[in-house]
């Protein structure tokens, strides 16, 4: 029998996804087999077929040029499939329980009906093969079987997949929330609790042989580092099976609604597991996270909050065994012990931080570089100080540990005293030897990023519970950094635009980071202009929205929650055309598909 072609497949996922559903929410997984691996549902898939209409309207460029009016429709036509399809639920495609080196997946795609022998007579070829029904899908007629599970037509490549009859999926916790959330248009559920069945024994087994094959390659290079070799191969392998062990769920959501795209990815773990309870000790916070930066132009930004504990757990469960041995390496393997060591100080006192990075094109190649950062620490200041300052005592030879160009690190302890703060200064300055290609290339990508000078970086307490840090010699951002620390000030949360990203996603996180694609874009221009002596010119509308990113726990669960705004897309698209337009000699427009364009005077970028 001939495989399911793939774009018969493609297809029928498509039906599935703009065409129908069962009535009743959360039915499909009624008909889903108890130890599935993976399910995705549709939700509401009428509903979301005119979601995807409108999402690529408002988008407009290729997206609205190339997607029909009706997708839903669109799809029926190419599959022949017309009649007995109902439109108003939910519809799932299911790759069952399976020895996971199988050549080819088992999958069930199950299609909602309002009438199984409606929906058979699509099928002008259709034939009873041994109690299921025979059926030829698309134009290229590609062989199929079907049977009749419920108010689902069962659809696969295989009869033998149809074969178990479905006691239905039970889902219970966070994933259970994200799989009935009715807001919620694509989501999909990975059955951790049976993966974990196949994938353990395979993990057990070839332990010992995974671990001995590292220990050999190293021993090869250098026979001394084949013990630390073996030893953090262990604790990868052993951190991968606290992983699978614990592991209730995984899933992953998608929403397409009027302002933007939205994502949940979920990851759920037996409570009592070592997992699990790392995941309950971490807190969330109502607070914006990004308290304590000065206004600037960031491309990326954003903090999160911290227990201690959990950090300093993890750092002795899996870093330490690594350390411990690398104290048998000589004096360089001490060296990275000490600096382990030390940086456990900062660890447990360290309880969040906020960061915002800058690109200034302007500075390429010139002493004050092109790449800017400052963070803002919370935790106890004189420890964190304390144990930088042993860090970096020792940075320089555990830099130079390392192959590659040399590097000279300086600690300039009170280097400068600004508003009545004190700042530590390091500098790095990279050695190349310019007869090497690969050293004087990059040498000179550090210079352009970080300034003829080399890199600088200052810190300094602000008060017993802040401590500043700023990435570049720019004294002007460091009074910024200084003056926004000392007032506690969230300039940047208070933004209108930044404010309403953050509405789309959970509102108690552990931590909130924002990316401004439209600087980022800017500044790559400017950047590669720079390089190649002219840069095709983008026109971007001013304040754009930026991409949201959170993190939080929802008891022994981690979900990351995107959220990528509308406006951002549209605006990103329709400048990219007219940019590509004005290169190829054509006139301005390019919205395409309806989009409305862009509001406010763009900037020339």
């Amino acid at each position: 029998m001939r495989r399911l072609g793939r774009c018969s497949m493609v297809a029928l996922s498509l039906v599935a996804f703009v065409a129908a559903a069962a009535p009743a929410r959360g039915q499909v997984l009624q008909q889903v087999p108890g130890d599935a691996l993976v399910v995705i549902k549709f939700s509401n898939l009428g509903e979301t077929s005119v979601k995807i209409a409108q999402f690529a309207n408002q988008v407009g460029g290729p997206m609205a040029m190339f997607m029909p009016p009706d997708p839903l429709a669109a799809a029926q036509a190419a599959l022949g499939m017309a009649n007995g399809v109902r439109k108003d639920g939910d519809a799932a495609l299911v790759i069952l329980n399976h020895d996971l080196e199988a050549e080819q997946p088992p999958t069930v795609m199950l299609i909602p009906v309002t009438d199984y022998k409606a929906f058979i007579g699509n099928f002008a070829d259709a034939q009873n093969d041994g109690g299921f029904d025979s059926i030829k899908i698309g134009q290229h007629g590609t062989p199929a079987f079907a049977a009749s599970w419920g108010a689902y037509a069962a659809v696969a490549p295989k009869k033998e997949f149809l074969a178990k009859k479905a006691e239905g999926l039970k889902i219970e916790g966070a994933a259970a929330k994200l799989m009935n959330d009715k807001g919620v248009d694509v989501a999909v559920y990975v059955n951790a609790k049976a993966l974990r069945e196949l994938a353990l024994p395979q993990l057990r087994a070839h332990k010992a042989e995974w671990i001995a094959e590292a220990e050999q390659a190293v021993k090869q290079e250098d026979p001394k580092y084949a013990p630390l070799a073996k030893v953090a191969v262990e604790q990868g392998l052993r951190f991968a099976e606290e992983f699978l062990q614990g592991s209730t769920a995984g899933g992953f959501g998608l929403t397409l609604g009027k302002d933007g795209i939205s994502t949940t990815l979920l990851g759920e773990f037996e409570p009592d597991s070592y997992i699990g309870k790392l995941v309950g000790m971490v807190k969330n916070t109502d607070g914006s996270l990004t308290a304590g930066l000065p206004a600037g132009e960031y491309v990326f930004y954003g903090g999160f909050t911290q227990n201690p504990a959990v950090m300093e757990q993890l750092m002795t469960d899996f870093v330490g065994p690594i350390a411990k041995e690398l104290g048998a390496l000589g004096e360089g393997g001490q060296k990275v012990q000490e600096a382990i060591d030390a940086y456990k100080g900062i660890v447990r006192s360290m309880t969040g931080a906020s960061m915002g990075f800058l690109l200034d094109p302007a500075g390429m190649g010139q002493p004050g570089g092109m790449v800017k950062a400052v963070s803002v620490i919370e935790g106890d200041s004189k420890v964190i100080l304390d144990a930088q300052q042993k860090v970096m005592a020792m940075s320089e030879e555990l830099a130079n540990l390392m192959p590659g160009p040399r590097q000279t690190i300086t600690l300039k302890p009170a280097a400068k005293t600004i508003d009545g703060v004190t700042l530590n200064h390091i500098q790095s300055v990279i050695k190349v030897d310019p007869k090497k290609p690969e050293e004087a290339m990059a040498g000179q990508f550090i210079s352009a990023m970080y300034g003829t000078n080399g890199i600088n970086q200052y810190i300094g307490a602000v008060d017993a519970r802040h401590v500043v840090q700023i990435l570049g010699d720019d004294e002007a951002l460091m009074k910024a950094v200084i003056a926004s620390a000392k007032a506690n000030e969230d300039v940047l949360g208070g933004q209108p635009q930044v404010k309403g990203v953050a509405a789309q996603l959970p509102q108690r996180r552990a931590m909130a980071f924002y990316l401004a694609l439209d600087k980022a874009i800017a500044a790559g221009m400017q950047a590669a202009a720079v390089f190649t002596g002219g840069a095709m010119k983008i026109q971007l509308p001013p304040n754009l929205p930026p991409i949201g990113v959170t993190v939080s726990t929802e008891g022994s669960a981690v979900r990351i929650d995107s959220h990528t705004p509308t406006q951002l897309i549209q605006s990103v698209v329709q400048a990219v055309m007219q940019a590509g337009m004005r290169r190829g000699g054509g006139g301005g427009g390019g919205g395409g598909g309806g989009g409305a364009p862009p509001q406010g005077r763009p900037g020339d970028l």
